[in-house]
């Protein structure tokens, strides 16, 4: 059986009360895309704890976000060789069900290598696709929005709640983190996030700078965050900002440690980018800046205290699904995106929260 899904009801697991059920998610996409995923693991598990076995299909590079998830019995990861990963999943358990959250060619194959009940999750392409293709005009005048993808995952099992992502953390990383930035409970603590996978996510290099500069004359700590990829970026950034109360952690964390770490900030401030979902999954309240993408695609769900950033008047907006990596309208998409603006929502947030 295949069958397309926007909502599972109860009469598919009616019949096995006897048995555990065996079911395998399956997403191999990127970071951020695995973070969201967590949050239909919960809503799974929520609803169907004492009747399945939760297991879970993605890529290598994606294990640390899945570590130490006990709602999970296994983490299986992606082969080259879609029978050979097949054959290593069949060899340890009897699937009864195998669930699609990527819905791309890959997963749809190696789904189909099992002959079970497959569900594939709808994944709005479509419409995505239609909302690049006409714009603000087409979000303005006939109001498409894809509903966003916690809220997607949500529905599956309950239309009336958002489930949130989950990343878990043993005390001895927590700890470890608290020592490498020498934690105090008395200060405020905010994150910034330079990286993005696309040149038109990115923020201005001087705008940065201003705004660390602003939080930092407020007394608050300053942590910089970035890849590899984002180490000449931010370095300019350093170079501009003399403070003890500042800390450039560039290319210097393994993943888990970058989890710990936003885990005990007070505010991340970040692009549309995968840092984004870790502090949502932390409860770490965000302010995210959006330019090349917008909203309307559907991977921003906020939290309580969550706020969003964007012209939404500019006409080329978006450019693409998941942005460019060539602007000639020079960013014009983060151009009404100052650092004031985000200066006075961090404050915001902080003083909301006591």
């Amino acid at each position: 059986m295949l069958k397309f899904v926007s909502f599972l009801p109860n009469k598919y697991f009616d019949n096995f009360y006897n048995k555990k059920l065996n079911l395998l998610l399956i997403r191999l996409s990127s970071f951020g895309d695995v973070v969201l995923a967590t949050s239909f693991v919960n809503a799974l598990y929520e609803k169907y704890s004492g009747i399945v076995n939760i297991y879970f299909l993605t890529k290598k590079e994606n294990k640390e976000i899945l570590l130490n998830n006990k709602k999970i019995k296994k983490v299986f990861f992606v082969d080259k060789n879609i029978n050979k990963t097949c054959k290593n999943i069949k060899s340890e358990i009897s699937l009864d069900y195998v669930i699609d959250l990527s819905f791309t060619l890959k997963s749809f194959l190696i789904s189909l290598c099992f002959f079970k009940k497959i569900f594939i999750v709808h994944k709005q392409v479509i419409k995505r696709r239609f909302i690049v293709l006409f714009k603000n005009f087409f979000i303005k005048f006939f109001r498409i929005n894809c509903i966003s993808v916690r809220k997607t995952y949500s529905m599956i099992f309950d239309k009336k709640k958002i489930y949130s992502s989950e990343i878990f953390l043993t005390s001895l990383e927590i700890l470890e983190a608290k020592k490498r930035i020498m934690f105090n409970n008395l200060d405020v603590w905010v994150g910034i996030n330079t990286g993005a996978s696309k040149i038109t996510k990115k923020w201005f290099l001087e705008r940065y700078i201003e705004l660390i500069k602003k939080l930092l004359n407020d007394g608050m700590k300053v942590l910089l965050f970035g890849g590899k990829s984002d180490l000449i970026f931010n370095s300019e950034i350093s170079k501009n900002i003399k403070s003890n109360n500042f800390l450039d952690l560039t290319n210097s964390l393994n993943k888990r440690e970058f989890l710990s770490i936003v885990s005990l900030m007070d505010v991340f401030f970040t692009t549309d980018s995968f840092g984004m979902h870790v502090a949502q999954a932390f409860k770490v309240p965000v302010v995210s800046i959006f330019g090349s993408t917008v909203r309307h695609f559907g991977f921003w769900e906020p939290n309580e205290f969550d706020i969003l950033l964007e012209d939404g008047l500019v006409s080329c907006r978006p450019c693409s699904l998941h942005g460019k990596n060539f602007c000639n309208k020079d960013k014009k998409c983060m151009k009404s995106i100052t650092a004031e603006k985000c200066y006075f929502q961090i404050k915001k947030i902080i003083k909301i929260r006591g």
